[in-house]
């Protein structure tokens, strides 16, 4: 199960969608190199990204948290955790951040660039 906000509105939401699909040499017409088109490009996007997940997550926090309440019912802690980790402020320094946050079911919390939340129910073999 998945709760993403990939599909911010905005310009630079657009933007980022836009360049991330890029063939090689579109970016050659833009950047000199790969590690400009990451550092200059994605970069300073993903932090703009990082800071509007966030302020969207914070403002709507009721829906995540029903939605980690019925994924998780044995951890009624998660949202509280995931609501620690959105409050933090975003390092630009970083490329974005990922947490596990559950093993069972695996919840995983990523923020690199638009914020995603992802449980996965695993069986065990055997």
């Amino acid at each position: 199960m998945t709760l993403a906000t990939e599909n911010l509105p905005g310009s630079e939401a657009q933007r980022y969608r836009d360049m991330t699909q890029w063939s090689v040499s579109q970016i050659k017409k833009h950047f000199e190199d790969i590690g400009d088109y990451y550092s200059d490009g994605l970069k300073p996007l993903r932090v703009v990204l990082r800071r509007q997940s966030q302020a969207e997550t914070l403002r709507d926090f009721d829906f995540f948290r029903q939605f980690l309440a019925a994924a998780c019912p044995q951890n009624p802690k998660l949202a509280d955790n995931i609501m620690a980790h959105l409050r933090e402020k975003v390092n630009q320094r970083l490329e974005g951040v990922q947490y596990t946050l559950s093993e069972d079911p695996l919840v995983i919390l990523n923020m690199v660039d638009f914020l995603f939340v992802r449980v996965y129910f695993l069986s065990k073999v055997g």
